[in-house]
């Protein structure tokens, strides 16, 4: 049975990798002057690595709070408890690490989010190789555009969550081209 559906693209400017998130995350706060950050996370990344404790240390006294108990399926009434946190702190810039898509500030502006695309969940074993594959194949293709480099790490992670393996059998060159 096929499937049918949209996925909209937003645009985006930068995509930052081979730096730590801690590092990546403490520059982009100084560069665009936050001063009261508030970090909504993945409660998996928060209890069971230290990269959320990582990136408090890097931020310091910058770093207001955290959320880490949004639900799946992102429910309204979380997102309400969430903001209104996020408000208690007096956040000046709230940080999203999770499964919600990318999220990234451009180097000319206001920051950007590529909602993640609806897709049927299987298994997500694979989708961040998947994503980091298409967005190096995409700039691969086309140097410099990491906006469309981004639209292709989204597409294949999306097909990677719909299969039992983690690289799914229906990627191909022919599936990287129509991804463009």
């Amino acid at each position: 049975m096929s499937q049918t559906g949209r996925i909209a693209f937003g645009h985006m400017d930068e995509v930052i990798y081979g730096t730590p998130a801690d590092l990546a995350l403490a520059d982009l706060v100084q560069r665009v002057g936050a001063k009261r950050v508030f970090l909504m996370v993945s409660g998996t990344l928060n209890r069971e690595t230290d990269e959320i404790e990582k990136i408090r240390r890097a931020l310091g006294n910058k770093c207001v709070g955290t959320f880490d108990r949004m639900p799946a399926h992102t429910p309204r009434a979380a997102v309400i408890a969430a903001a209104e946190q996020a408000r208690a702190a007096g956040a000046d810039l709230i940080v999203t690490l999770g499964g919600d898509g990318v999220v990234c500030w451009p180097q000319a502006g206001q920051p950007c989010h590529f909602q993640a695309p609806e897709a049927a969940i299987v298994d997500v074993t694979g989708c961040g190789d998947a994503f980091s594959a298409g967005v190096v194949a995409g700039l691969a293709r086309h140097p410099g555009d990491l906006s469309r480099a981004c639209r292709i790490g989204q597409r294949l992670a999306a097909l990677t969550l719909g299969c039992r393996s983690t690289v799914a059998a229906s990627l191909s060159p022919a599936f990287l081209q129509q991804c463009e």
